[in-house]
């Protein structure tokens, strides 16, 4: 049986400011977007692994080996911390990963790839 964690609502307190209410739920719905494409494959979420980019294209083809046909997902999160709080959750969802774009500028691609054998 599969378990889902609940992703994490905004509270409704005058103590979290307004800003960081967008910053929930536009991470809720990046994760919940990702998630939906990840599922899709009908494949375990820990064949997949997750990372952010500044360049992202390049990234998973000369980072991670990804080749034409292989299954990937690219999404622009419009912020380095937006990317990161998104990279963290799907980590927490299941899916493999190291802390990516360190060294980079602007990564605040999210990207998802399905784990091959030619894959690293």
């Amino acid at each position: 049986m599969l378990l889902r964690r609940q992703l994490a609502r905004p509270l409704p307190s005058a103590r979290v400011s307004l800003t960081e209410k967008i910053f929930a739920i536009r991470t809720s719905q990046l994760v919940r977007a990702i998630l939906s494409f990840v599922d899709s494959y009908g494949l375990p979420r820990d064949r997949w692994n997750a990372g952010i980019s500044g360049n992202p294209y390049q990234r998973l083809s000369r980072g991670h080996g990804i080749r034409p046909g292989d299954a990937f997902g690219v999404w622009h999160a419009g912020s380095e911390t937006l990317a990161r709080r998104v990279e963290r959750a799907l980590f927490g969802f299941g899916l493999k990963g190291s802390w990516g774009g360190l060294g980079e500028v602007l990564p605040e691609f999210v990207y998802v790839f399905l784990e091959q054998k030619h894959t690293r």
